[in-house]
Formats: C-alpha cells, structure tokens, sequence
C-alpha cells in the first residue's frame, strides 16, 4: 500500500479502508496544516479545519473523481471552502474578525508551526509572513496556493472555485501589494528617544 498512489489510496478509502486512510492523511496533512494556519492565522482554527477536511475525506471519499482533479488539489479545495464556511459563520455572528486576534495568536503567527525558519533568515521569513497575512484572503489564498503549495493556476481556480484569469490578477495584486509591503521603510523606535513632532 506504500507505493499507492493517492488516486488508489482514495478508491481504498471510499471502500472503508482505514489504513490507506491514515497514510494519505500522512502524506498530505503538514502542507494541508500550514496552508489552513496561513488563511485563518490561529492554529486552533487551523486545527478545526484540517479535521474537519479530513472527516470529510472519510466520508465522501467516493465522491472522488480523478479525471477532476487531482487528490492534494480535491483537498486543499475542501480546506478553501471550509475557511470561506467559517468566514461567512463568523460574519453573520459579527464576531471578531481574524485581524484582531489576541496577542498570544500574533505571536504564534510569524511562520507556519511545522517549519522553522534558517535562523540568519528569520527576520526576512518573519517579514514575508507578516506581509501575507496583511493581504485580503483571496489574494494570501492564491499567493500561497501558488508559491507555498505548489500549484499551476488553472488549479488553483478549481480550489478557489474560479476562473484561471481571476486566479492570475489575484497573483499579480497580491504580489504587488507584498513587494511594497516588503521594500517599505521600516520604522525602528528607540524607546530612549523622544520624537520632536
């Protein structure tokens, strides 16, 4: 079952079969992970969705269909509309939106849980991750999809669930906006000096 590949794993799993269930879980659950921690930025929620995707896997594995798409694209395109589920919850219950987490999330949010930046990198990778997360979803979800996760745009369309030409003018704002993000002026405030203005 090792050398399956996650097609094959998926017809196992439509017939009930637990351990190609959990080896596709393998496989796929840190990029699943840190895609859904990039989007909601609170790894409690991130935890939430990448349950709830997988539980959905088990139970509508023969929904499946290869010539579609193909298994990490299916995934990540359930994880996508399970964040835009929790969005729309969130706003009909008006509650706090995800840019005024409390401190503690902000902390966690410098990079992804399950990877560590090379330490001379840190600032730099810290920098990119703030400048992502102040992107509108749409855009972090493309820019990520894209140059994180690894995906062509026509399937990126099929996760964000629209066209190839909406996909390509969300990359190119999103990698505008992180570029003047990244070459602003950083301001350094010295907690010794007083400002004269």
């Amino acid at each position: 079952m090792q050398h399956a590949d996650d097609a094959q794993l998926m017809r196992l799993i439509a017939q009930g079969e637990r351990p190609a269930f959990e080896l596709l879980l393998e496989r796929h659950i840190d990029p699943l992970y840190n895609y859904a921690l990039r989007l909601c930025g609170s790894h409690a929620q991130a935890e939430d969705l990448v349950q709830e995707t997988w539980l959905t896997v088990w139970e509508k594995a023969h929904t499946y269909r290869s010539r579609k798409a193909g298994v990490a694209t299916w995934l990540h395109r359930i994880v996508h509309h399970r964040f835009i589920d929790l969005t729309r919850r969130r706003s009909r219950r008006n509650e706090v939106s995800t840019t005024q987490l409390d401190v503690a999330d902000q902390a966690t949010m410098s990079t992804p849980a399950t990877v560590e930046p090379v330490s001379d990198a840190g600032d730099e990778a810290a920098a990119l991750y703030a400048a992502l997360d102040s992107l509108p979803v749409e855009q972090r979800a493309a820019v990520m999809l894209r140059h994180a996760q690894g995906f062509a745009n026509p399937q990126i369309a099929r996760i964000m669930n629209t066209s190839t030409r909406a996909v390509e003018s969300l990359l190119a704002r999103g990698k505008r906006a992180l570029r003047a993000s990244l070459n602003a002026p950083q301001t350094h405030t010295d907690p010794g000096h007083k400002s004269n203005a």
